[in-house]
């Protein structure tokens, strides 16, 4: 009975650890979102495409959030920053903003599709109740500020077109 005990809390424990594992992942993705879309508005040259940065940049925020408050309630600790993975996309983020503007937001595209991959990549290791979360708000919100990267893309680069059909 005692050995039986023992397996099972050695199950929760190892399931436990990959779960918040998994979470500590999605979450230091969200940092380096966040860090990532504060960085390109203050390097945005056309100020009109700020707001609608500003609304992608606050999901992330909500799903840092989200998240912190996940692993809060799993006892674990969370981590405060992107670390390596942040550095990286802060160093791309800043090369393509050198770049312009449609460079930038093609960078914070990717890194939004990404982020989708992410979630659904790590779906297995989550429990229920940290699953349904996902599934219901956080996936939902990453598909949102997906598509409306791609949309701004897609504007850019139909009104850069414009612009040179009329020349």
């Amino acid at each position: 009975m005692k050995l039986q005990e023992s397996m099972r809390e050695l199950l929760h424990k190892e399931l436990q650890h990959g779960e918040v594992a998994a979470i500590s992942t999605l979450l230091s993705g969200e940092i380096a979102a966040v860090d990532n879309y504060n960085f390109a508005m203050q390097h945005i040259r056309d100020i009109d495409l700020i707001p609608t940065l500003e609304t992608c940049r606050n999901s992330h925020a909500v799903r840092v959030q989200f998240l912190q408050n996940r692993l809060h309630e799993l006892n674990a600790k969370h981590v405060k920053t992107a670390g390596m993975w942040g550095s990286l996309t802060r160093f791309i983020e800043n090369c393509a903003c050198l770049l312009g503007d449609k460079v930038a937001l093609s960078v914070l595209a990717a890194g939004e599709d990404f982020g989708y991959d992410q979630y659904n990549n790590h779906l297995s290791s989550l429990d229920v109740d940290t699953k349904e979360m996902v599934e219901s708000e956080l996936l939902p919100m990453q598909a949102r500020t997906l598509e409306t990267m791609r949309m701004l893309c897609a504007f850019l680069s139909d009104s850069k077109e414009a612009r040179y059909s009329h020349s």
